[in-house]
């Protein structure tokens, strides 16, 4: 096989396993393993670590929000004795 003929033969299969995986297919070879699209799995992680990111910030905002709290509590207490 040409220099030639291999460098068509490469860009096709490239080009057939990309379409493939547009699609939402998975491309086996053996020997090499199995290729798929997992942008919703990839979606899906960053969908759980945004919440719990959120989850952080919103107790660490009521951690806050009581802090203030209770030194604006103490500071009126201190002024009033």
């Amino acid at each position: 096989m040409k220099k030639v003929e291999a460098e068509k033969a490469v860009k096709a299969f490239v080009e057939v396993v990309t379409e493939e995986l547009k699609k939402g297919g998975k491309v086996q070879l053996v020997g090499f393993g199995t290729f798929e699209y997992q942008r919703e799995l990839q979606e899906k992680e960053e969908t759980h670590r945004q919440r719990r990111l959120l989850r952080y910030l919103h107790q660490t905002q009521q951690s806050l929000r009581l802090v203030r709290l209770l030194k604006i509590l103490l500071t009126q207490k201190s002024k009033s004795n």
